[in-house]
């Protein structure tokens, strides 16, 4: 009986990650989001459990919703301009860094708009109380705010672009035993 002849083994494909060091920059990006991803997480609102499984105590800053589309849109843009540039590693990597650097002042005002939100409604209350800015969807420059004091608890909304007094909705403190 004639046999087939055997085929020879396929040779695997050149890998296409060797050049230009292109395989060491997508270890640091690995590396980078690794780190840098739970850092981004501490500026919304949910947090982040850094120190999970010793505590489950959430660590959060409350400057950034946990989706933003002008956040998300800078991220968006310099991926599809990576792979459109693919083959220009120096300047690929030059968009990525200008993005990181776009979101990272982003990151930053979010929190310098809480502050002054917070500042602003301290300078309104006549009495001790706790107040805190929370960002709201799709309005980077809208502050939902609490006021806690005593005897009840005030929610209003505050943009920086605004000098107006908030209209507060007002929630009596409960006092019963069963609460």
């Amino acid at each position: 009986p004639a046999r087939t002849p055997a085929r020879p083994p396929r040779a695997l494909p050149a890998d296409p990650l060797a050049d230009d060091g292109a395989r060491r920059a997508w270890i640091w990006l690995a590396l980078l989001v690794l780190v840098t991803h739970p850092v981004i997480d501490v500026f919304t609102s949910y947090g982040t459990q850094w120190l999970y499984p010793f505590t489950d105590t959430r660590f959060a800053v409350d400057a950034m919703p946990i989706i933003d589309p002008v956040y998300s849109l800078v991220l968006v843009i310099a991926v599809i301009v990576g792979l459109s540039v693919r083959r220009r590693l120096v300047l690929a990597q030059d968009v990525a860094a200008g993005a990181l650097l776009v979101i990272t002042a982003y990151s930053v005002g979010a929190c310098a708009i809480n502050q002054e939100v917070e500042t602003a409604v301290r300078k309104q209350l006549d009495e001790p109380a706790t107040v805190s800015a929370y960002p709201t969807l799709f309005q980077p420059l809208l502050r939902r705010v609490v006021v806690e004091t005593e005897e009840e608890v005030r929610v209003g909304f505050r943009s920086i672009l605004d000098d107006g007094v908030i209209d507060w909705q007002h929630f009596p403190r409960q006092r019963s035993p069963a609460i």
